[in-house]
């Protein structure tokens, strides 16, 4: 059944008007829209020892911003330290041993364009933070924009000086495509 909503979309994707989406309109139609890609499979982060979990994505457009999202527990977030490697090969550093003795990295989300470096912040980090990287005006996040989204991308955790175990319950990368 065609609803007034599906006719709208349809129409918008439909963009010479003839009744019929081409594979051009339906690519076009496709990077219009944002992503969220997930791992949502929980790990156990070792103390001194460093996890690999991995999103594979199989989308294809061109990013115009990227953000990480992620939830850790961990009773000593001070002791972490957290990368991000996309399919190219560059590592982007979210932060290194941040937040002293607090806990926990809930819902978090690392952007470019936040107001608040991570480093200034305190545990529980629960907002949008500055990844630490631009604070040391290395590569960031936006050093993947005007690239393709597609690949395999890695979160790398690493547990620096704690004998406390924690869990990467879940990431994600949120994605915007290029206009």
């Amino acid at each position: 059944e065609w609803s007034e909503d599906k006719l709208e979309e349809f129409a918008s994707h439909d963009s010479n008007g003839d009744g019929l989406l081409t594979a051009a309109e339906v690519l076009a139609a496709k990077a219009t829209v944002a992503g969220s890609y997930q791992n949502n499979t929980a790990e156990v982060l070792p103390p001194r020892k460093t996890i690999v979990s991995e999103i594979v994505v199989d989308d294809d457009f061109v990013i115009g911003d990227l953000n990480v999202q992620l939830s850790i527990t961990h009773t000593n977030a001070g002791s972490l330290d957290a990368y991000l490697t996309g399919p190219d090969g560059r590592r982007i550093e979210l932060f290194t041993e941040v937040g002293g003795s607090g806990d926990h990295f809930d819902e978090t989300i690392f952007d470019d364009q936040s107001e608040t470096p991570v480093t200034k912040a305190r545990p529980p980090f629960k907002g949008s933070f500055l990844p630490e990287g631009v604070l040391k005006k290395q590569p960031s996040l936006s050093q993947f924009n005007g690239t393709s989204v597609k690949g395999v991308w890695q979160l790398v955790v690493r547990g620096t000086r704690s004998d406390r175990f924690g869990m990467l319950h879940n990431w994600a990368l949120l994605v915007e495509p290029q206009e």
